[in-house]
């Protein structure tokens, strides 16, 4: 059979009756068994799609125009397809410096083995179809995905690694590889998969979606726009900057730790994980937002590090520090000069219901050089709530105290803070088992029951009159505390 890898049929069309459709069927049978490796596009023009099935069943591909007006067959001949088709380990590249390659509305760049880089300036409309285990490098230039530019295939795969590739329509792919280059996502941008690093950029003010799988040697995150990561197994490590509007950090299967770095959320912060870290080990660690919140079934940790100034902190500016802990809320200080471990902002609570809720207790232990503490600055009041616990739940410095002077519960101004004070501005709830109290028997003293009507005890014989015969008998007891009843009015 002939190969016909290198040759592609564009076939622009419009049904408009049934013989038309039948001719098409004909020509796709006879353009189909010529040879293998043909490329045949369908450009179809019309009010409404028709040909996607039929497309389907040659295996043709089928571009849509919707359109109601004039034919337009020489424009629709122009709106071509660029297929890459070179052995899996091979790099194809499209463009330089001064040879720019658009992929206009209508258009197709296909990917069906190997890697296509991309190394002109262009401007995008049309769709990038990418088969599973091919890649799409945007290698160089200035790549603009505007509204219309969609990705089909399989596990579409992108790479950036040179470009400047500005995002200004909604993508959704498998993964994403920046490590030079930047990408500044505009549009909302999905992806299961991100690896950033070397000098990659990952910038944009729409929504940034990581939905299974992120790793970073490297490489800067500042964005304007919401930022949300979960890591679908496994920990998930946050060791370098991070800055954008909201941030929400989730390790769906395993441990979050946030360490010796800093997040920065000029809206909300938001940290799950089986358990939450906030660490600091040689350098300081924050977690700030206008409202900064923990949900976790396990524990949350807030360690204080070894070095000077190495402070680890959850600090929210605007609104509410707290959230949701299941286990125990640890701070403690760091053996560093000034390495306190601390929550710190305006309300200690959350929007709803309000309350800072710890499923075991908040145990604050002051280091070497560092206090522990949580502290609520203006309007300085902390709401807690002990789901599991009956009365107490905290403890400074080993005991069961606000505060030991440095560590503890403080509320009022940062530059002076106090004590904060229980029912005044440190207002605890408990509603966990309470502890069971003996129910006293009371019987008025001028209507006695008579003894008769109480089952008798061996030793007891009851008279009419309600005396005791027998020496050393008793009338009756408590239960609870053996002791003779008492009667009162």
């Amino acid at each position: 059979m002939i190969d016909l890898s290198d040759l592609t049929v564009v076939i622009p069309v419009r049904i408009d009756s049934d013989d038309r459709l039948a001719n098409l069927e004909a020509v796709l049978r006879f353009l189909t068994g010529m040879g293998r490796g043909l490329h045949v596009v369908l450009t179809e023009s019309a009010a409404a799609p028709r040909l996607a099935a039929l497309s389907a069943r040659f295996g043709v591909h089928h571009v849509f125009e919707e359109s109601a007006g004039p034919f337009h067959r020489t424009r629709l001949l122009n709106q071509g397809m660029i297929v890459k088709q070179a052995g899996s380990a091979a790099t194809q590249t499209l463009g330089s410096a001064d040879l720019s390659v658009t992929n206009a509305s209508g258009g197709t760049i296909k990917v069906d083995s190997g890697t296509l880089a991309l190394a002109g300036d262009g401007t995008h409309q049309g769709n990038f179809n990418v088969a599973t285990g091919s890649v799409l490098d945007f290698a160089g230039g200035t790549q603009t995905l505007a509204p219309g530019a969609s990705f089909t295939g399989g596990a579409v795969a992108l790479k950036v690694s040179g470009a400047v590739v500005n995002v200004d329509t909604a993508v959704s792919i498998d993964s994403l590889d920046l490590q030079s280059g930047s990408l500044l996502a505009n549009g909302s941008f999905t992806t299961a998969r991100l690896a950033l690093g070397g000098t990659g950029l990952l910038g944009g003010s729409g929504a940034f979606t990581v939905t299974s799988s992120f790793s970073r040697t490297g490489g800067s995150l500042e964005r304007t726009g919401e930022l949300r990561i979960t890591q679908a197994s496994g920990d998930l490590e946050i060791d370098r900057v991070i800055a954008a509007g909201n941030v929400q950090l989730t390790a769906a299967g395993g441990a979050l730790r946030v360490r010796d770095t800093v997040v920065n959320a000029t809206g909300t912060a938001t940290l799950g994980g089986a358990s939450v870290s906030v660490l600091a080990t040689s350098a300081a660690t924050e977690v700030t937002g206008q409202r900064v919140l923990v949900n976790t079934g396990g524990d949350l940790t807030v360690q204080g590090g070894s070095a000077s100034g190495a402070s680890a902190r959850l600090r929210a500016t605007t609104y509410e520090c707290g959230g949701t802990v299941g286990g125990n809320v640890v701070l403690t200080g760091g053996a560093g000069a000034g390495a306190h471990a601390v929550m710190i902002g305006p309300d200690i609570g959350q929007p709803n219901p309000g309350e800072f809720s710890v499923g075991g207790s908040i145990v604050m232990t002051p280091g070497a050089g560092g206090y522990a503490r949580i502290h609520a600055t203006n309007p300085s009041t902390i709401h807690l709530v002990f789901p599991n616990q009956a009365s107490g739940g905290y403890a400074v410095a080993g005991s069961p105290v606000l505060s030991d002077g440095q560590s503890g519960f403080f509320a009022g101004p940062v530059a002076s803070p106090a004590t904060a004070v229980v029912a005044v501005n440190l207002l605890t709830r408990y509603t966990g088992p309470q502890t069971p109290q003996d129910t006293p028997v009371l019987v008025e003293i001028n209507n006695l029951a008579p003894v008769t009507t109480l089952a008798p005890a061996p030793g007891r014989i009851p008279t009419p009159t309600g005396d005791v015969e027998e020496e050393g008998a008793v009338i009756a007891t408590s239960e609870s505390s053996k002791a003779p009843l008492q009667s009162c009015r």
